[in-house]
C-alpha cells in the first residue's frame, strides 16, 4: 500500500498524525464540525488529532477570566490558602518593610548630599590612617 499524501488543506491535526505515523498513513479525513483530522492507517486502524491547540468554545482569554474570577471569589469569601488574618500580617509586613526601606533610602541620599561620603575621607577610612 502506498501511502497517502497530506490533505489538501494542511492543518494541525495533519501535522500531529504526520509525525505520529508519517508513511503507514493511507487515507485522511478532515472533521470540520468537530475541529478534528483522522487519518487512517495501513494495519486498518483510525488515529485523530485536534486541529485547534485549544478546546472548542473555550478561548485563552476566557480561561484567564474564569481564573481570575475563581481567585477574587475565593479572597472575598475568605475560603482560599490565606484567610484574611493572613492577609492583614502580611499587608503590614509589607507596609513596615516599605516605611523602612524609604527611610534607609532618604538616610543614604542625605549623607551623599552632606558630603559625609567625601571620596578623601573615605580614602582614609579604608586605608586605616
Amino acid at each position: 500500500m502506498t501511502a497517502a499524501h497530506a490533505p489538501a488543506s494542511s492543518t494541525l491535526g495533519a501535522d500531529i498524525l504526520l509525525a505520529r505515523h508519517g508513511k503507514r498513513i493511507v487515507a485522511w479525513r478532515v472533521d470540520h464540525a468537530g475541529q478534528r483530522t483522522r487519518a487512517k492507517l495501513s494495519d486498518g486502524t483510525w488515529d485523530s488529532a485536534p486541529n485547534s491547540l485549544f478546546a472548542p468554545g473555550v478561548s485563552p482569554a476566557r480561561k484567564a477570566a474564569g481564573a481570575a474570577a475563581s481567585t477574587l471569589h475565593e479572597l472575598t469569601a475568605d475560603t482560599g490558602a490565606l484567610n484574611r488574618g493572613d492577609r492583614r500580617f502580611l499587608g503590614k509586613v509589607l507596609i513596615w518593610w516599605g516605611v523602612a526601606s524609604v527611610t534607609l533610602t532618604a538616610g543614604m541620599l542625605a549623607l551623599l548630599g552632606n558630603g559625609a561620603l567625601d571620596p578623601a575621607m573615605l580614602e582614609g577610612l579604608v586605608s586605616g590612617v
